[in-house]
């Protein structure tokens, strides 16, 4: 992790922290994306549509985001599917 994205998530966890909403929980997700944290950017998501997230709310920059997660989060669930347990 780079500084600026540490500084970033604890940042966007802090907002989160005083005003939780949908819309924030979908920016620490793109954050903890950027970060290569793939299970943090999939809670994060998970917590969004837990409160209410709507994709018709984002813009269309913010929509590709969003495409870009959802793909990422996709990725690597189809590579851990093919894993098999250490012997």
């Amino acid at each position: 992790l780079g500084v600026d994205n540490e500084r970033a998530i604890e940042d966007m966890k802090t907002a989160i922290a005083e005003s939780p909403d949908a819309i924030k929980y979908f920016h620490l997700a793109l954050i903890e994306l950027d970060s290569n944290n793939l299970g943090a950017a999939r809670t994060a998501l998970a917590q969004a549509n837990e409160k209410g997230f709507e994709i018709d709310s984002l813009d269309p920059a913010e929509r590709e985001q969003h495409d870009r997660l959802v793909e990422a989060l996709k990725k690597k669930s189809k590579q851990q599917v093919g894993l098999k347990p250490a012997a």
